[in-house]
């Protein structure tokens, strides 16, 4: 699961927006591979990558590693875009930790279930 986050978040990272030069070295089980990852989705352990140029790749998500780098202007993260499937009403705090199944008990705060926040009083 923390590898999915992981590659989740560098999939943010390069909606980025601005006026930033972009680059990244994308990495399978240690060789450089050419191109620039425009889209990653996840289908079971396997991160499958699509690149600029239009083709893809698939590997295991632990063999996987992109590296990301930007110069100048001002940056900022654009199209979020939700997952699609299952709604599982796990909870998680703002932060990303997961808090529970269940908002009995939970400190009050702010939190998320099924990509919405919740405010527990």
């Amino acid at each position: 699961m923390k590898k999915k986050y992981m590659l989740s978040a560098c999939l943010a990272m390069l909606a980025i927006a601005g006026q930033a030069d972009t680059g990244e070295t994308v990495m399978v089980n240690g060789s450089v591979v050419e191109g620039f990852v425009t889209k990653i989705t996840f289908d079971g352990d396997n991160a499958v990558m699509l690149f600029a140029d239009g083709k893809t790749q698939a590997a295991d998500m632990s063999q996987v590693n992109i590296e990301l780098s930007y110069d100048g202007g001002d940056v900022a993260i654009k199209d979020v875009t939700a997952a699609q499937g299952k709604v599982d009403g796990r909870i998680y705090t703002i932060g990303g930790q997961y808090a529970g199944d269940s908002p009995d008990g939970l400190s009050k705060g702010i939190y998320i279930v099924n990509g919405k926040k919740i405010v527990i009083k």
